[in-house]
């Protein structure tokens, strides 16, 4: 299968989170490891922290219930926005909240029925967006379809009315949105941008140089399965610092806001074991294996090695290359010749390391 991988930063997206995590008051949204060893030794950014007291701190009275009903932990409004503003490639603030406006409201809210139902998929069924607009209108047909799930009755009773009155509700949303953004966010949004901007290139990085396995890893998913080409878009979030939030925006496109030290906490230990599998994967080849064996006796210059091989130039680069990436391959120069020599002791080291690391440190006796 062939995986399209590209990560970018939407300030949308912080936009929205931000107002969910003053809420939640959690440290991240969505999907997390069942590692609880790894969350315990996760320490809250504390400069985030200051962040968000502050926020919750300037946000008068008059808007406090709108965001209790709406953005608090079960309801997920917030992630109906989301989709919107990737759906349209949104990328600034004041451009998605003009969308908004001109949308149909009703529209929003079973766009936002279809999602719940599909992120629950495993509690209840998933109903088709065409369908959402019937279901919407039956108080009865609501309450049966949130009775397994885990909302309190207060917040069952609080998404029937953004169901029901779809108009009221996000319109008193735009109206806080645009509040917000002109007398709180705008203070905090360079910043954001500029911290979330560097773990982008960081992912980016990592992908680029492990690829898919990288993100399959990160995010404890197989796309092994599929037969045709998958668009996978990453965002990173600033105001979710660990888990993800995925969203399937079509048949061929997975979407992911992904928190911002997601990486540092979950890829952790992975990483190590991604690495092993890149080694393996540069020593399980014929021909790397046979430029190995030659250099084990002596050192030689390329076209030398070439011919001994009786490989191409361009062939015997390639295969080379691979091998100094891992530190496998080094090359001495003498005036005017640059040798290829084996870095025997380097090799040893990843052999003794990938060991340790599969069998998690225990020696034979």
């Amino acid at each position: 299968m062939n995986i399209d991988i590209k990560t970018e930063y939407s300030i949308v997206v912080d936009f929205i989170l931000s107002i969910a995590r003053i809420k939640t008051k959690e440290i991240g949204f969505g999907f997390f490891s069942r590692e609880q060893e790894m969350l315990e030794r996760f320490k809250p950014d504390e400069n985030l922290n200051k962040i968000i007291r502050k926020i919750e701190k300037d946000i008068p009275e008059e808007y406090s219930d709108l965001l209790t009903k709406y953005f608090s932990p079960g309801i997920v409004v917030f992630k109906v926005f989301i989709y919107l503003a990737r759906k349209e490639k949104i990328k600034d603030v004041n451009e998605f909240i003009s969308y908004l406006e001109n949308m149909d409201k009703k529209a929003i809210a079973a766009i936002h029925l279809y999602l719940f139902s599909s992120v629950k998929k495993n509690k209840i069924d998933m109903i088709p967006l065409e369908k959402a607009f019937e279901k919407m209108e039956d108080i009865q047909n609501l309450l049966n379809l949130f009775k397994n799930t885990p909302l309190s009755g207060e917040n069952k009773w609080n998404i029937i009315e953004f169901y029901q009155n779809p108009d009221k509700v996000i319109n008193d949303i735009i109206v806080f949105f645009k509040w917000y953004n002109e007398k709180l966010f705008f203070q905090f949004s360079k910043k954001i941008d500029r911290i979330a901007t560097k773990y982008s290139l960081e992912l980016e990085k990592k992908v680029s140089n492990y690829g898919a396995e990288y993100i399959e890893n990160l995010l404890n998913i197989d796309y092994s399965k599929y037969d045709q080409t998958k668009n996978i878009r990453v965002t990173i979030s600033f105001f979710s610092e660990i888990g993800y939030i995925f969203f399937i925006m079509g048949e061929d496109e997975d979407f992911y806001v992904l928190g911002y030290r997601h990486m540092e906490v979950y890829a952790e230990r992975k990483h190590d074991f991604l690495s092993i599998i890149h080694l393996f994967k540069t020593l399980g080849d014929e021909t790397r294996l046979n430029i190995i064996k030659k250099l084990a006796s002596e050192e030689m210059y390329g076209d030398e090695l070439a011919k001994a091989l009786n490989l191409s130039n361009s062939t015997i680069s390639y295969h080379i290359n691979m091998l100094i990436m891992e530190g496998i391959v080094k090359l001495n120069r003498v005036e005017k010749k640059s040798y290829l020599a084996l870095n025997k002791d380097r090799l040893i080291k990843l052999l003794d390391e990938s060991y340790n690391i599969m069998t998690g440190g225990v020696n034979e006796k």
